[in-house]
């Protein structure tokens, strides 16, 4: 179960980090972008809310949950940024790092195992994708060397969440943690951003059908990786979630026109997938 529900996820995640790249990459305003991706989202599970409520309201596990809704508004304004100014398809490689990340997390914090075909395989997907990073980033790939700090910088808020959302997944729904962990970014960012409410509208009216197209794979994606957390190890479910970036890698080269290298990103994917074999088997 576990294995189907991290496929999902990652698939939808894939297809959201594309329709965001999309929709950032011709100077949208991202911070707008954040603050309409993080309500759509909430407003789309509100209905699944009354059907899988499940909460617990002891301090330590409504600390933590609360702790994750603050490191998520530092992740989205990375996240917006990122794909505002790093192509899509370099940005999902060095945001392979949050699998080292959440790794050594889950092992330092979590007690989770460590086998030995997990972590050849988790070595496997690195080598893969290490492989696919192997290029030359000119100026017309990336705006500025500079702007390789958001992603760099994601993968590591990213482990930190994921790493607390397994505390979250035993004692809160999907459904609850996603709007807990999402509203303080609503709330907060129109504080910290002036007139943002007047360039969300804007936003949203120029790109409407886009933005709810990524709040919904977004949503999907964070709701079925949620459950996978109900049934399977961080250290198993990351590396498989993350190998699916390679998803992201083609769609970038194919969909958003970012050719360059194409072989050296397959040979990666493959790398990748016997990676995934492993961990799965781990």
């Amino acid at each position: 179960m576990w294995f189907w529900l991290t496929v999902l996820a990652g698939t939808a995640s894939a297809g959201h980090h594309l329709v965001d790249r999309y929709v950032l990459r011709d100077g949208k305003d991202p911070i707008a972008f954040a603050f309409l991706f993080e309500l759509l989202q909430i407003i789309l599970i509100l209905p699944v809310l009354p059907f899988d409520f499940k909460a617990t309201f002891e301090a330590i596990p409504m600390l933590l949950l609360f702790l994750t809704g603050m490191i998520e508004i530092l992740t989205m304004i990375l996240f917006v940024n990122m794909h505002k100014y790093v192509e899509v398809s370099i940005s999902s490689i060095i945001m392979r790092l949050r699998t080292v990340w959440v790794v050594l997390l889950a092992y330092l914090f979590l007690g989770e195992r460590l086998t030995v075909n997990g972590v050849m395989g988790t070595i496997l997907v690195l080598a893969g994708l290490s492989v696919v990073s192997l290029q030359k980033f000119n100026k017309k790939a990336i705006s500025s060397s500079k702007a390789l700090i958001f992603p760099f910088l994601f993968s590591l808020t990213t482990a930190i969440e994921t790493t607390l959302m397994k505390n979250a997944a035993k004692n809160f729904s999907a459904s609850w943690v996603l709007i807990v962990v999402m509203l303080p970014s609503v709330i907060i960012l129109p504080m910290i951003s002036r007139g943002l409410i007047k360039k969300a509208r804007k936003f949203f009216k120029a790109k409407s059908s886009w933005v709810f197209l990524a709040s919904f794979l977004g949503t999907v994606g964070f709701y079925t990786f949620q459950q996978s957390l109900h049934f399977g190890d961080v250290s198993r479910i990351m590396p498989i979630y993350q190998s699916l970036s390679i998803l992201t890698v083609f769609g970038g080269i194919f969909l958003l026109k970012e050719r360059k290298r194409i072989w050296q990103k397959i040979l990666g994917g493959i790398l990748a997938v016997i990676g995934v074999i492993l961990v799965k088997g781990g």
